[in-house]
């Protein structure tokens, strides 16, 4: 019996590979799951920065730690999504609010500069009666 995160790993890798190598696009939602965030750092650095590779990853994560990545992730290919109080959601780049490159931006995020944190005080988990 393999781990979940081994498991996640071999179902990823050969999509990952095929994109790289065939110049295709490859969508992960949370790319995170199971996998440590050093393996997650590498995948996204490799489609970054490899030069062989005509491949784009499009994924979403809540880890907030790869906004610090910017050797890896430059702000206009970092995206928010936040919901309004209509449950509709928008979505919108970190490259809107200018940031300086010496500043801590998982941070700044956890702080509430960017939004698109959830707001837990809107849900309501009291019994019906």
């Amino acid at each position: 019996m393999q781990s979940d995160g081994t498991l996640r790993a071999l179902t990823l890798l050969p999509a990952l590979y095929y994109a790289c190598k065939q110049g295709k696009t490859v969508v992960v939602d949370e790319i995170n799951c199971c996998l440590s965030p050093t393996m997650v750092k590498g995948i996204v650095e490799y489609f970054a920065k490899t030069a062989d590779t005509n491949g784009q990853l499009i994924f979403t994560t809540h880890d907030n730690q790869l906004l610090d990545e910017r050797d890896i992730l430059r702000s206009d290919e970092i995206w928010f999504v936040e919901r309004n109080a209509e449950n509709a959601s928008s979505i919108y780049s970190l490259d809107r609010f200018k940031e300086r490159y010496d500043k801590v931006l998982s941070k700044a995020y956890l702080e509430g500069r960017y939004g698109a944190i959830p707001v837990f005080s809107t849900f309501d988990f009291r019994e019906e009666e």
